[in-house]
C-alpha cells in the first residue's frame, strides 16, 4: 500500500507489517521537508547555525539549573568545559533514565527552551506542514551521563536495551532524536538494520517493558557505522530498533527525544494528552503550567503503565 497524505482510509486498512507502505510514507516525508534519507527509513535535518546556537545556549541553561539546583555562573561556562558526570549525584530533577523534569521553579527556563524548539520544529516542516497530523508538546530533554545510573541498569524500559517506540506507544510514530551537548560521539543512539526476512508478526505488539521484547531483536545487526551528527535531527520510523550506547571512554551527552505523527493513524489512548493538532506558540499564545516542584523531590509516579511521567504534572495553558 502507497502512502498519501489524503488517504481516508481507516488505520485498521494498513498492516502494520506493511514495510512498502512504511518505505514510501518516509520517502514522501522526506521530500516534502528537503531531509535527507540516511536510510529507506530515517530521515535527517540539519538546524540552521543561528537558530543551534541560540538553542544550545538555552538548553544548557535548562540542563545546568535541573543539576546544580540554582542560578550559577558555572551555567555560562562552555558545556565542553564542564564534567557533567560530577554531578550524577544531583537527581532531584533526574528520571533514571536520564530525563531532566521541568519543575516550578524554573519553568521560565522551560518555557523559553520549547519556545525555541518550536521555532526549529516549524522550520524543518514548513515544506508542507500537513504532513504532520498531531504534534507531541512534552519532548524529553535528556541528560545521558558517561556511564549508566545504578537505578537504571536493570529497569524494564532501559534505553540501553535495543527496542521501538512503538511497544509503548502502538505502531505508526516516528521516534526523533536530537544530538546536542557533550560527548554526542561516544554517548549516542545507535540504530538496527531491519533484516531482510521482515519483522515478526508481533513485532508491533504493546509490551510494558522492553525486556519481554527481546528475543524479538536477538539477531538485529547494528549500523555501526552510521553516528548521528550534533545538531541534526533524525527522524526514525517506529520499525527500527534502536538503543542507548556508549563507548568505555564516553562523556555526559545532552539530547532532545520525542516523536513525531504522519498520516492518518492513532496514538495510544495513554499518550493522546501529550498532542495538539498545530504547532504551539509559546510565548504568544500558550504557556507551560508546571504543577510540581523541587520541594515535592523526585519525579512525579507515572498515571499508568504506557503514560509520560509529565502527564498531570505539566499543562498548556492559553494566555
Amino acid at each position: 500500500m502507497q502512502f498519501t497524505m489524503n488517504s481516508t482510509r481507516d488505520t485498521a486498512e494498513v498492516d502494520a507489517l506493511d514495510m512498502e507502505y512504511r518505505v514510501s510514507r518516509m520517502k514522501s516525508v522526506a521530500s516534502a521537508w528537503n531531509l535527507k534519507l540516511v536510510g529507506p527509513l530515517i530521515a535527517e535535518y540539519k538546524i540552521p547555525e543561528e537558530t543551534l546556537d541560540e538553542f544550545q545556549s538555552l538548553l544548557q541553561i535548562y540542563v545546568l539549573r535541573c543539576l546544580l539546583g540554582k542560578f550559577s555562573m558555572r551555567i555560562f561556562q562552555d558545556f565542553d568545559d564542564i564534567d557533567v558526570d560530577t554531578l550524577r549525584g544531583c537527581r532531584t530533577n533526574v528520571t533514571p533514565n536520564g530525563a531532566l523534569v521541568p519543575k516550578t521553579e524554573y519553568q521560565l527556563m522551560y518555557n523559553l527552551l520549547l519556545m525555541k524548539w518550536f521555532d526549529i520544529y516549524k522550520g524543518m516542516i514548513s515544506g508542507d506542514p500537513s504532513f504532520v497530523r498531531l504534534v507531541r508538546v512534552t519532548p524529553n530533554i535528556r541528560l545521558k551521563f558517561g556511564r549508566e545510573l545504578e537505578d537504571n541498569k536493570n529497569r524494564g524500559l532501559n534505553t540501553e536495551y535495543p527496542h521501538s517506540d512503538a511497544w509503548v506507544e502502538g505502531p505508526w510514530g516516528y521516534n526523533v532524536f536530537v544530538p546536542m551537548l557533550g560527548d554526542c560521539f561516544n554517548n549516542t543512539l545507535r540504530y538496527y538494520k531491519i533484516p531482510e526476512s521482515g519483522l515478526a508478526k508481533n513485532f508491533f505488539d504493546q509490551s510494558k517493558t522492553y525486556t519481554t521484547k527481546q528475543e524479538l531483536v536477538s539477531s538485529f545487526v547494528e549500523m555501526e557505522e552510521f553516528i548521528p551528527k550534533k545538531g541534526h535531527i533524525y527522524i526514525s520510523d517506529y520499525a527500527v530498533v534502536h538503543k542507548t550506547w556508549r563507548s568505555e571512554d564516553s562523556k555526559g551527552r545532552v539530547s532532545i527525544d520525542t516523536t513525531l505523527m504522519v498520516g492518518n493513524h492513532p496514538v495510544h489512548p495513554d499518550r493522546e494528552v501529550e498532542y495538539l493538532d498545530k504547532v504551539p506558540i509559546i510565548g504568544e499564545e500558550s504557556l507551560f503550567k508546571v504543577a510540581v516542584g523541587e520541594k515535592n523531590g523526585f519525579v512525579p509516579t507515572k498515571k499508568t503503565d504506557f503514560s509520560h511521567y509529565t502527564t498531570g504534572n505539566i499543562n498548556l495553558i492559553n494566555i
